[in-house]
């Protein structure tokens, strides 16, 4: 098997810093065919960085190549997404930890890993990462999400194209957009997957809540938004969901009161994800929601039913009523 020059190296990098799956082809050795020493071909046994033993996959994986990921698990080529590096780590895992939701499915869908019990990548100080929740709901259900992990500053999302607001060049960028909308789709359908009890209406176990932070935060039964809570939204947006993203930065000015961050943040995606509107009524300003549709209440349920056949013992019965 011919190595890798550092030329080769070097058009590869540039390739997947570009997410170019399509420049990538020649690159690839098919399974099939053989190849002459000489050849700028690269197998799955190539390694680009030898030292840690990590192969073209490990590296587009930690570039988010999302792209050039899919290209390579795919057929013709079939690469491993849990071949282990020098230090025992997979492609799928390395995109669990910079958690690229994007990067991640492509490798989930094809991995081997079995994710019944437990989460397999330690995280800090049990800090849940978005894209586990939306790929294996039963790591929530070990370990609910909470809100302060929306504003942890280690927070890490989809790094390349999601959002204007997120730049491509960075090993550590913040959650996007898409990422808090997923999630809170999420948790609609499994409000107990959060450890935010104002979700679920239960005010008493919530030190932090009273009963009008309840009503603006409870997701069954929804309630109407107050307001307050989006005065700064334009009621026009056209850029959800990165609009998420914008008021996730300016939350930041709300460091000693999350939960009147969270509370913003969820009532804008509740804003736009239920086609609110504004009216003038009294000289009061309401903002109005329509109603969820049938199809939305489907998938709903068949999320809850997903996750709940399979956890059901770790779920208060007062869920099924």
């Amino acid at each position: 098997m011919g190595g890798a020059t550092s030329k080769d190296n070097g058009d590869l990098l540039t390739i997947l810093e570009n997410d170019e799956a399509e420049c990538l082809v020649p690159f690839v050795a098919l399974p099939s065919e053989r190849y002459d020493n000489n050849e700028r071909i690269f197998k799955e046994d190539t390694m680009l960085d030898k030292g840690k033993k990590r192969n073209l996959l490990h590296i587009a994986s930690i570039m988010s190549a999302t792209k050039c990921v899919n290209l390579l698990v795919n057929s013709p080529y079939f690469w491993d997404p849990d071949r282990l590096d020098a230090k025992g780590w997979t492609p799928l895992q390395i995109a669990e930890d910079r958690d690229d939701l994007a990067t991640l499915y492509e490798l989930a869908v094809h991995s081997r890993e079995l994710r019944h019990l437990k989460p397999t990548i330690p995280t800090d100080g049990g800090r849940q990462f978005v894209s586990s929740c939306l790929i294996w709901p039963q790591d929530v259900l070990l370990d609910p999400f909470d809100m302060i992990e929306f504003y942890l500053p280690t927070l890490r999302g989809i790094g390349r194209g999601v959002t204007p607001y997120l730049t491509v060049r960075t090993s550590e960028t913040n959650l996007s957009g898409r990422s808090m909308a997923l999630l809170f789709e999420l948790l609609l359908a499994n409000p107990y997957m959060s450890t935010v009890t104002a979700l679920v209406g239960n005010v008493d176990q919530d030190p932090f809540s009273n009963n009008a932070d309840c009503e603006a935060s409870c997701l069954w039964p929804m309630q109407p938004i107050e307001v307050s809570y989006i005065s700064d939204h334009d009621d026009r947006c056209q850029i959800y969901p990165d609009c998420l993203f914008r008021s996730w930065m300016l939350s930041f000015n709300y460091r000693d009161d999350f939960f009147q961050a969270f509370k913003e943040l969820y009532n804008i995606w509740k804003f736009h994800r239920f086609a609110g509107s504004y009216s003038e009524e009294n000289e009061n300003i309401k903002a109005r929601l329509s109603p969820i549709t049938l199809l939305s209440a489907c998938r709903v349920a068949i999320r809850r039913h997903l996750v709940n056949k399979t956890f059901q013992k770790r779920i208060p019965i007062g869920f099924y009523a």
